[in-house]
């Protein structure tokens, strides 16, 4: 299913998306997402800014190119003055001093235009990268929220800590399996149509299938957050998990490095997941 930045009545919203949109002076409802969201009509009026002073640009190169070669200006300033019928003291202008005139204004003119040239196609670049910047930070910000709220709908994560710490977690590399399932979901924007893609298939059922393989694996079942040893856990699974973990604490409360390592050779994240549990921090032990 593909999500758009706005709808224009509140029923064309997504069955259960609702709260998530905002109704506009207009009528219609955008997203809310944390630091706002920027429509296809923001970008096209930066666009068409950044086109005027480019439009602006050329017509002055065209102007300027009908001037001579030799043409200059300072001196122009003062020619344009004299009345061709009372040329001042002296006669006419000698046709050498106005040749060489026209020709250091013309190498001037050329100088101005390069000049302005180069400070328009660089604003233009930098407007061209802050745009694409603040456009990817928003499909990354889009896409995260989606991931958390089908992991919540499907994947049974009733528990929001919870939730923020297994995401935490896979972004900051402790369950380096998940995170490069994650990064292959994708987030696109066509025109304001934003969706969701991931997977072999590269749509939206793709990006869903890569969040169920991520579900069923033992390291999101029994997953106890890294940061809080005295919470997590799934509830059918929390039993099991704690009598695992335990096997890999000695009596003197030490880490049964023995036990670990096994483990750990057959299933990294689910070695890291226990090891946590029982108190233990696993980078201490396993760079990997």
């Amino acid at each position: 299913m593909s999500l758009k930045a706005i709808y224009k009545t509140k029923e064309e919203i997504p069955e259960g998306l609702a709260e998530h949109y905002t109704e506009q002076a207009d009528g219609s409802y955008k997203i809310k997402l944390e630091g706002g969201v920027k429509t296809q009509a923001d970008i096209d009026r930066v666009k068409a800014s950044l086109e005027k002073e480019r439009d602006t640009n050329e017509e002055l190169t065209r102007k300027l190119s009908k001037y001579p070669d030799n043409f200059d200006a300072d001196k122009w300033d003062k020619l344009k003055d004299i009345d061709p019928d009372n040329p001042p003291s002296g006669g006419k202008i000698d046709p050498k001093d106005e040749a060489a005139f026209n020709k250091a204004v013309s190498e001037e003119v050329r100088e101005k235009e390069r000049e302005i040239k180069e400070r328009l196609d660089k604003e233009y670049e930098t407007k061209e990268e802050q745009l694409k910047e603040k456009e990817s930070t928003l499909l990354e910000r889009f896409k995260k929220d989606w991931i958390k709220q089908k992991m919540a709908e499907k994947y049974g994560f009733s528990d929001p800590k919870r939730l923020r710490w297994l995401m935490l977690d896979i972004e900051t590399g402790e369950l380096p399996d998940l995170k490069r399932a994650m990064d292959s979901i994708e987030v696109t924007d066509d025109n304001g149509d934003i969706r969701i893609v991931g997977g072999d298939l590269k749509d939206p059922d793709g990006a869903l299938e890569v969040l169920e393989r991520v579900a069923s694996k033992d390291v999101v079942k029994d997953y106890k957050p890294a940061a809080d040893n005295s919470g997590g856990g799934a509830s059918n699974n929390g039993a099991a998990s704690k009598a695992e973990s335990n096997k890999l604490k000695k009596e003197d409360g030490t880490l049964n490095i023995t036990a670990a390592g096994k483990l750990y050779r057959e299933n990294p994240d689910k070695a890291k997941s226990l090891m946590r549990q029982a108190g233990f921090n696993p980078d201490k032990y396993f760079n990997n």
